[in-house]
């Protein structure tokens, strides 16, 4: 994998988001991964390598969250239909 790519994986605590970051662990690729829940930031980087707050609902978390990163890997459902027009605002 190309290591100049610095992803963020959305949704690791769902079934696929695991397997897919299991994976991209296992490949050595340059990744975090995403959670609204502070609570679960350190047990996720103790799984994952590295763990950022995100939560979806506040765009004032996006500026931390999307610092260096290049793309973005969501394997989360956008519940609410704000969700999309918030994403439009955000340039990565």
């Amino acid at each position: 994998m190309n290591s100049s790519n610095n992803l963020l994986v959305l949704g690791v605590t769902g079934q696929v988001g695991k397997l897919v970051a299991r994976n991209l662990r296992r490949s050595g690729a340059n990744f975090s991964v995403g959670t609204r829940r502070k609570a679960n930031l350190k047990e996720l980087a103790d799984q994952f390598g590295a763990s950022r707050f995100i939560n979806l609902d506040d765009p004032r978390t996006f500026d931390e969250a999307l610092k260096n990163i290049t793309s973005i890997i969501q394997l989360t459902c956008l519940c609410k239909a704000n969700h999309l027009s918030m994403w439009q605002n955000v340039t990565v």
